[in-house]
């Protein structure tokens, strides 16, 4: 298949939200491959405007469901296809497993984090190297300008509750015992997320944005805060791509004990605070997450002190 003369090259994931933005940097090594070839990337029409912020993408398609998309590569001979769905993933709308068979199909739903990252993982089964990129989100002025319109806090942390997986998520007593703390503090809390299940009133305090905002202007208001804190999520792996600092919380998922499912800055551990338990995720203290919170906030306003400072002593 040509398109202008150009070969045709096709990505494709469609889902969920950590995972596209986790394999952002699978759209750049392609182009650095082949600079001119015309690359397209299937998606959910829900993220599709998550994957138009990828600069090396020719064009964005949407398709309803992994077996349309399968459907499809039967039916078209594009040049190549990266399919980064796991071989085996089953479809949610039709229950049918998909089957991937370019990559490494040893690779399935019940081992993949022990190949590594998200990015990692999904790389090597779609046959590609186990790429361990930093993932960047480019938001478009356009949302930098809507997100503005709120006039929020000049200062504030953004915190996400809820994952599509329970076992992954806090529980709704001690997010809130948090937040209580964190108000003593004086400190401005955004929660994010398509609902809040916290049950709490606004206040000076506490915004709750939940389903009031698209997928980039929730990139926005964590590109704009002081600090991400959350559970394994879509809105953790935006913060890793747009470079706020996080604080995340990890348990047992599965039969992982212990996993990483992020690459870049999140991963090496200069841009997040990792904090595991050996058991459930619910099982972490809130003075644990209270305290590390404290520890970063204080080394931010240190850092900034002391950049502030130097910059006086070289005008001076």
């Amino acid at each position: 298949m040509r398109r202008e003369g150009r070969r045709v090259i096709v990505i494709t994931l469609l889902e969920h939200l950590g995972d596209i933005v986790a394999c952002e940097p699978v759209a750049r090594y392609v182009r650095s491959q082949e600079p001119n070839s015309f690359l397209i990337w299937f998606v959910s029409p829900t993220y599709r405007e998550i994957v138009e912020t990828y600069a090396s993408l020719d064009r964005v398609r949407t398709i309803n469901c992994i077996t349309s998309w399968s459907r499809l590569r039967r039916s078209v001979r594009f040049d190549r296809v990266v399919d980064l769905h796991i071989d085996g993933r089953v479809c949610p709308t039709c229950r049918i497993p998909h089957g991937n068979f370019d990559g490494d199909r040893s690779i399935n739903l019940s081992n993949y984090f022990y190949y590594g990252s998200l990015l990692g993982s999904f790389c090597k089964a779609a046959g590609l190297p186990a790429l361990d990129d930093q993932p960047v989100l480019h938001l478009p002025k356009r949302v930098k300008g809507c997100v503005a319109s709120l006039r929020l806090a000049e200062q504030y942390l953004v915190i996400h509750c809820n994952s599509n997986e329970l076992c992954k998520d806090w529980s709704s007593q001690k997010w809130n015992k948090l937040l209580d703390r964190l108000a003593l503090d004086d400190i401005k809390v955004i929660e994010v997320g398509l609902q809040s299940d916290l049950g709490r009133s606004q206040s000076e305090h506490y915004i709750d944005l939940c389903g009031k905002l698209s997928l980039l202007e929730t990139a926005e208001v964590i590109r704009g805060s002081k600090l991400f804190v959350g559970i394994d999520s879509g809105p953790a792996h935006i913060a890793n791509a747009v470079g706020t600092y996080g604080i995340i919380l990890l348990g047992q998922y599965r039969a992982f004990n212990c996993y990483q499912p992020y690459s870049g800055a999140f991963a090496d551990g200069s841009m997040a605070s990792v904090i595991y338990s050996k058991s459930h995720v619910r099982d972490i203290s809130v003075n644990t997450v209270y305290q590390e919170i404290s520890r970063v906030l204080t080394l931010s306003a240190t850092l900034s002190a002391v950049a502030s400072n130097n910059k006086s002593r070289a005008n001076a």
